[in-house]
């Protein structure tokens, strides 16, 4: 009987329900309803973008498609690369397995895909290239050879159609201080270390013939140099000294045909492997090794974009930072590639999301030392500000890895 009574109550409410609610307050009953639900929905769309930021923050461009592909599997040491005006890619590197005259390598892929070939320098092996396309798209390469009793710069070129060997200067190193950079009239200027005599050298062919000039002699400066031209054509190198009285990351700077040299981050051990750019604002942009001692050191960005020179660690995590490379995109972002020594792994670090975020590109195996990914690697960005970068495996291959 009270079960009855208790459904019976149930019906009559209900009832009454129909009988007193308007149209009207329906309608505004549902508004209120469609109105709850959108707030709802917005919220946990919301919500969901803040997870997504989050684990892009945490985890990057290392859950994204880092495309990776083996170009030649005979070497790849001291490669260097760079984009044409119709974004295909030139590598230069190292392509000498066994003692003997230099050979280098060139890599491009204009017709689609990877093709390489060999050009036999006279002299013998010394590692070390730098690449520069012209407005032609030809190539421009530095590298080095080792002509007798001296390690010598020589300069190779496609711009005529065949391959040509110029000798630029025949008591420089460049192993790890190798650059090139072509000006507006498709000119030639390229910096070295003359490791004979402790000078940081630049060199020029902008008459005809090559010229060369000391740009600092404060002996030893000039390993870890790096050159780039800004739109005026102003001529800007970076470079590390290790003169005991103004150590440090240095920069020098042509203006009307005086070299002007200041010293940016005066830390020992700052400045190895530098690798400059210049932004569109004709800024400079400097990324380096700093190294703290023989097992631990650091990735470092310097800049002028303020108006005065301001230094930063990039990433402290282990040993990390050496064969460092930059690149600017056409946001005038910084995208930088460099070895992680003790994860023996190619790391890729950005600042095209406001803050420096850095990835691992190509891990490499900690246990075995010839597993090591990002020894001499080379970026360079394209039109789409895609990332490209060319790097050695030590166990001999010249490989390749594509973002974007």
């Amino acid at each position: 009987m009270g079960q009855s009574h208790s459904v019976g109550f149930g019906l009559i409410v209900v009832v009454s329900l129909r009988i007193t609610i308007s149209p009207d307050e329906k309608i505004t009953r549902a508004r209120k309803m469609e109105k709850k639900s959108i707030v709802i929905l917005t919220a946990i769309v919301v919500a969901i973008l803040v997870i997504l930021s989050l684990l892009f923050v945490v985890f990057g461009q290392s859950t994204k498609s880092w495309t990776i592909s083996i170009i030649d599997k005979s070497d790849g040491r001291g490669n260097s690369i760079a984009v044409d005006s119709n974004n295909n890619l030139h590598i230069s590197y190292d392509n000498s397995t066994v003692p003997g005259p230099l050979r280098l390598g060139y890599a491009t892929n204009i017709g689609g895909d990877w093709t390489t070939s060999t050009i036999v320098i006279a002299g013998n092996l010394d590692f070390g290239t730098s690449i520069a396309i012209d407005s032609k798209n030809k190539a421009h390469i530095l590298c080095n050879g080792f002509d007798g009793d001296f390690d010598s710069v020589k300069y190779v070129t496609n711009a005529n159609g065949d391959w040509a060997v110029t000798t630029i200067d025949s008591h420089g190193r460049i192993e790890s201080s190798r650059s090139i950079a072509i000006d507006s009239q498709d000119k030639v200027h390229v910096c070295f270390y003359d490791y004979m005599n402790g000078h940081l050298m630049y060199a020029n062919n902008t008459l005809g013939n090559w010229i060369t000039a000391i740009v600092d002699d404060d002996e030893p400066v000039g390993n870890g140099a790096s050159i780039a031209l800004d739109s005026s054509g102003r001529i800007c190198i970076s470079y590390y000294s290790r003169d005991n009285s103004d150590p440090g990351l240095r920069f020098a700077e042509n203006i009307n045909g005086i070299w002007n040299v200041t010293t940016v981050d005066n830390s020992w051990g700052s400045g190895q492997y530098s690798s400059i750019a210049i932004d569109a604002n004709n800024k400079v942009h400097i990324s380096y090794y700093y190294g703290q001692d023989s097992t631990h050191g650091c990735l470092k960005y310097a800049t002028n974009s303020g108006g005065t020179w301001k230094a930063y660690i990039v990433d402290e995590t282990g040993n990390v930072g050496k064969f460092t490379c930059m690149a600017l995109d056409s946001k005038n972002s910084v995208h930088i590639s460099y070895f992680d020594h003790t994860n023996r792994s190619l790391k890729y670090a950005t600042n095209s999301e406001g803050s420096w975020n850095t990835y691992v590109v190509e891990k490499g195996n900690i246990s075995d030392l010839f597993s090591s990914y990002g020894l001499y690697s080379s970026i360079v960005t394209d039109s789409h500000d895609a990332i490209h970068i060319s790097f050695f495996y030590k166990y001999g291959y010249l490989e390749y890895a594509r973002y974007g």
